[in-house]
């Protein structure tokens, strides 16, 4: 006993003499440091500064420590560091060289002027353009059969590259993981006026909902294309994108060779229309990238290209398959809340600016080209060049330029944790960035499955990021110009993690369960707003048609219409471009209020459809009366101006003569049978070198019918003076 007694003392007193060795060689695990991407200098805060480093805004988190749920842990299954230069872009060749279009009708004034130009002077009633631009053709008389379009996948397998994407399957889902990486950063509308000085700066609902793609699979590439389950696809609802094919054509050809688009015209050559669209191509060392060239100019920057988009006003957005109706709501001032094109360029900037700025990043273009109308005629016309929008959404264009190379970079890790997971198989996927959330998710499923199997497997991806600017954590959204020390560029640095849901029975329900939580949120952007004294049941009848355009025009009066709906109201949130309508609610419960429809017929053919038909609201209805009230004040309009001859301003500098010192400008005079004949009149400059105007007589520009008029005699033009539209 003694024996163990002090054997026992010896060993304490042997560890306490060890002690000092024990410290000296075994580590100390640290609390964990900020990292620091490679190659970059550590820049600590509490670190000397130089005399040229000016004081850091308090948002870098020098001072503030992020929340536990900001920073990156431990245990994921992909993790690592992105840098804008680790994702080069590179320009690849076409396959073909195809035509790019050029506009018509001397719309190229545009390109140079900026600001929106009027169609037609709201004061003095002068024509800036062709009184022919004014009136759009209805979208069910366009032959939109003869156009055709190709695909991208020799392409890829040439350049070996494993995804393939277009616009129109990309911009969505950049848009979301944008905002992750931004952290949220608001638009900068304080170019507008003092009407929109409390208007929300933040991104549309529209845009904002989750976003469904399908990953194609195909002998060992993907491609990645948006997921129709999820769309409500009818003609009634895709009025805006049936109109924007026919504007573009519109706007880059001829009035005679556009009109051979018509239905009602017979087609004589079935392939003149049947010609290869250009395209521009990129690559990553990933993707492979597509955006079309809708339009060319040599004398804009860089490659001359730029997209041309065709902007409905507000009612025709928000309340869609109304859009006879509304199609009398006008354009009339310059700037304020209604009726301007201000509220239509800010509207555009928090639906549209985000997505329009990646189809041109992924085109290589320099912008823009917008043409605002109601779907019956055109208000006027503005070209935004990218680096307008790059300031509204980012702040600078080196900020959008390294946004854009990042977000490349993300969905590209993306993209391989769910091949990795799901391999050589078609994937279903759904991108998600709740507002004022730091964390995406990302839905997985295969497409096609056997229930006999089980239950479809699914999993849900979380991704996070931390940025940093210059070396440092910013826990705020992304700002370069709070950063920027002069001249010096900003570098920014993203860190981002990418969980994976257990592969358990529990981590499966929960997947399932936030799935559906989404799903609901895609279902309320896709409610849509009955029109004027339209049921339910005969719009399900007529979705896939043209024909609710007739139901509407034989329906109730404006008042019978407006006491029908009495106390609702509705969100007013601006929705985007692909956005149907409002929620609407009752002003007692404040809950959803759908049609009733209670038939058999109604419900099947609603079945599979995702559709939900709701009531007008408060501030529909506000801009349906506004609708109305243009729609009247137009037909008056029209009567006046019907006993007067139009008068159409046209530049002369380029038209003049530099021996007789004048200019030439095309008189329009009516001839019989409502067409139109040109004669030449001489113009004398007289020191004004701005333009000279023309006169069109009551209907030269446009039968009784509504058909649109030609020239009888345009060889003889063009041998004087050459076409009218070239000589800008």
């Amino acid at each position: 006993m003694r024996l163990k007694v002090a054997q026992a003392i010896k060993t304490v007193a042997d560890l306490q003499r060890n002690v000092p060795k024990v410290k000296k060689t075994v580590k100390v695990k640290s609390p964990p440091r900020k990292e620091v991407p490679d190659n970059k200098p550590a820049s600590t805060p509490n670190g000397p500064r130089s005399k040229d480093t000016k004081d850091k805004p308090p948002h870098f988190g020098l001072k503030k420590k992020p929340e536990p749920s900001e920073v990156l842990g431990a245990g994921s299954k992909v993790e690592n560091w992105l840098r804008p230069t680790n994702v080069p872009i590179e320009r690849v060749e076409p396959p073909y060289e195809a035509e790019i279009p050029k506009l018509a009708h001397g719309l190229d004034r545009v390109l140079f002027n900026p600001g929106v130009y009027w169609l037609q002077d709201p004061h003095s009633r002068v024509y800036n353009f062709e009184p022919y631009l004014q009136k759009i053709l209805p979208p069910d008389d366009f032959a939109y059969d003869r156009l055709m379009s190709f695909e991208l996948w020799d392409l890829a397998e040439k350049h070996n590259r494993k995804y393939i994407g277009s616009t129109s399957g990309l911009t969505s889902i950049m848009s979301h993981i944008y905002w992750l990486i931004s952290r949220w950063r608001p638009i900068d509308t304080r170019s507008l006026s003092a009407d929109f000085a409390r208007e929300p700066n933040s991104f549309g609902f529209g845009s904002r909902v989750p976003v469904s793609s399908r990953l194609v699979y195909k002998d060992g590439r993907y491609a990645m294309d948006p997921d129709k389950e999820w769309e409500v696809v009818g003609k009634a609802n895709s009025i805006l994108m049936y109109l924007g094919t026919l504007m573009e054509k519109m706007l880059t050809m001829e009035p005679d060779t556009f009109s051979r688009l018509r239905k009602a015209v017979p087609e004589t050559n079935p392939r003149e229309f049947h010609k290869r669209e250009s395209y521009y191509y990129s690559k990553t060392s990933k993707f492979l990238m597509r955006s079309q060239l809708d339009c060319h100019d040599a004398r804009l920057p860089g490659t001359g290209t730029f997209d041309l988009k065709t902007r409905g006003v507000i009612p025709i957005r928000r309340d869609r398959l109304n859009y006879v109706e509304n199609s009398g709501y006008l354009i009339k001032y310059s700037q304020g809340l209604f009726e301007s094109f201000e509220r239509e360029y800010y509207d555009m900037m928090r639906s549209a600016f985000l997505k329009y700025n990646f189809q041109v990043r992924i085109g290589n273009m320099d912008g823009i080209f917008v043409a605002y109308h109601n779907t019956a005629q055109i208000f006027g016309f503005q070209y935004i060049p990218r680096d307008e929008m790059d300031i509204r959404l980012f702040g600078s264009t080196d900020m959008a330029d390294d946004a854009f190379h990042l977000i490349v970079g993300v969905l590209e890790a993306v993209l391989d944790t769910a091949t990795d997971i799901f391999p050589n198989q078609t994937l279903r996927m759904t991108y998600e960035t709740p507002e004022g959330k730091h964390s995406m998710s990302v839905w997985v499923q295969p497409d096609e499955w056997d229930d006999k199997a089980g239950p479809r497997p699914i999993v849900r991806l979380e991704i996070q990021t931390q940025s940093f600017l210059d070396g440092h954590l910013v826990a705020h959204p992304i700002d370069y110009d709070s950063v920027r020390r002069g001249a010096d560029p900003v570098d920014w640095s993203l860190k981002y993690r990418i969980t994976q849901s257990p592969s358990t029975p529990r981590g499966r329900a929960e997947a399932v369960s936030t799935l559906e939580k989404a799903r609901m949120r895609q279902r309320e952007v896709q409610k849509m707003i009955l029109p004027s004294g339209v049921g339910a049941e005969e719009m399900l009848a007529k979705f896939d048609t043209m024909d609710v355009a007739d139901i509407i025009r034989a329906r109730q009066t404006p008042a019978e219409v407006e006491s029908e709906h009495e106390g609702f109201i509705e969100d007013v949130e601006e929705h985007g471009e692909e956005d149907i309508s409002l929620l609407v609610v009752d002003r007692k419960d404040e809950e959803a209020q759908e049609d009733d429809v209670d038939s058999t017929t109604a419900s099947r053919l609603a079945r599979g459809r995702h559709m939900r038909f709701v009531r007008p609201g408060g501030s529909i209805m506000e801009l349906r009366k506004l609708a109305r009230a243009g729609a009247e004040a137009s037909r008056k309009l029209e009567e006046m101006e019907a006993k007067i001859e139009k008068v159409v301003w046209r530049p002369s500098s380029a038209m003049a003569n530099p021996e007789t010192s004048t200019s030439l400008a095309t008189e329009i005079l009516t001839s019989t049978a409502g067409h139109t004949r040109v004669s030449q009149s001489s113009v004398a400059e007289t020191g004004d070198p701005e333009g000279a105007a023309s006169h069109v007589k009551p209907d030269a520009a446009r039968s009784n019918t509504g058909e649109q008029t030609t020239s009888e005699e345009p060889a003889d033009i063009d041998k004087k003076v050459g076409p009218w539209w070239k000589l800008w």
